[in-house]
């Protein structure tokens, strides 16, 4: 529902950033996503622990094939969904009405990745590219056991992280 009442934005006519709010991160996560050259655009972190609760983006001969909690397509990369997104005007549009038909359905158990997934699937091929951001330190915090791991873990992680060109011995000789 949150997704359907944001369909003002998403109709505007703009390019749309969609971001999670309880995500902690390192600025350069949301860098790569907005540099991207891809106008709708997801990222992926090949860093995570499998399991049902991660949102999961799989890619097949570099072109995202699946979206979700449950995947199913057969892939040759995935990684976890920090929760941020950028949507070209007309795909923005479409989750648009997508998140509408849903919003005015009886189907419990939609969540709004179920509406970007739809779309991805509905898209041409390549409509959606992606980014890896594997490396950049983040956290989503969904439970106090990840706040506490944000805190004594990836504050410090942030404060450390460093580009792959910018770090101590990567100087080129």
């Amino acid at each position: 529902l949150s997704l359907a009442r944001a369909g003002e934005v998403l109709r505007a006519g703009s390019r749309v950033l969609f971001m999670d709010a309880d995500v902690y991160y390192h600025d350069d996560l949301l860098k790569a996503l907005i540099s991207s050259g891809h106008e709708t655009c997801i990222i992926l972190d090949r860093n995570f622990v499998p399991g049902e609760e991660p949102v999961k983006t799989c890619v097949r001969d570099n072109q995202i094939v699946d979206f979700g909690k449950k995947v199913s397509e057969p892939h040759d990369l995935i990684g976890e969904w920090p929760g941020f997104l950028t949507m070209a005007p007309d795909i923005a549009q479409r989750v648009a009405e997508r998140a509408d038909e849903l919003a005015q359905g009886d189907m419990p158990g939609y969540v709004y990745e179920d509406v970007f997934c739809d779309v991805l699937k509905a898209s041409e091929p390549g409509t959606f590219g992606y980014e890896d951001v594997t490396g950049i330190p983040w956290i989503e915090i969904d439970f106090p056991e990840d706040r506490e791991r944000a805190q004594n873990e990836i504050r410090a992680k942030i404060a450390a992280y460093r580009p792959m060109g910018e770090r101590v011995g990567d100087a080129a000789e």
